[in-house]
């Protein structure tokens, strides 16, 4: 069973003051969809991912970034969570279950931006920036076996797992020069280092 992907990104100072600015670049450098382009949802939490948000907001036509961080910016508070809904192109297998025939589509990704008082967590094990990345099966294949994992990195699926990971790390590159980034973590809901997996299974 396919698990989502997350990016977790912890920045030097970060800070109420710093904390919308920062997730401006974040979003000005993601590889947006060149199909369903622009940001699509914003989302603003109060305290705890659980309550109600205190914004909801759609843009139908796809809003600019400079927009909805303003909308966002009415909201400022340490202890809220700012969240859009953009997309991104990605190769994806034409049909469920089958490696031959792939197609490249828009797949929704959430890039939210922590308060450093949200959830009453000032904690070094708090993300500043979280993206969800969608499903780890845009990345690499069910690892079934060796062999199965080898023969699927090969050929045309091969070539679309790496178009898909190279621009996941174009982007990390991009942030990386744009904001303070001491630390970042891919990972997926099971708990496990999607870098890790990726570097094994590439044999890197």
């Amino acid at each position: 069973m396919a698990d989502r992907v997350y990016l977790s990104l912890w920045l030097d100072e970060f800070s109420a003051a710093s904390m919308l600015p920062a997730w401006a670049k974040a979003l000005a450098e993601f590889p947006v969809s060149s199909l369903s382009p622009g940001i699509r949802e914003l989302a603003v939490y109060p305290f705890h991912w659980g309550e109600t948000p205190v914004l909801e907001q759609s843009f139908q036509e796809g809003a600019r970034v400079g927009e909805a961080v303003a909308l966002a910016a009415e909201f400022l508070h340490e202890d809220y969570a700012y969240e859009v809904k953009l997309n991104w192109d990605v190769w994806v297998p034409r049909e469920a279950g089958s490696l031959d025939q792939w197609e490249r589509v828009a797949q929704s990704v959430l890039v939210a931006c922590l308060g450093p008082q949200f959830e009453d967590e000032d904690t070094e094990e708090h993300p500043h920036l979280l993206l969800d990345l969608g499903l780890d099966a845009s990345f690499l294949p069910d690892e079934v076996s060796r062999e199965f994992l080898e023969e699927a990195l090969e050929g045309v699926a091969g070539n679309c797992y790496r178009e898909n990971i190279s621009q996941l790390l174009g982007y990390l590159r991009k942030i990386e020069t744009k904001l303070p980034v001491t630390r970042r973590l891919l990972w997926s809901s099971s708990g496990e280092d999607l870098s890790e997996r990726i570097r094994t299974a590439y044999g890197q």
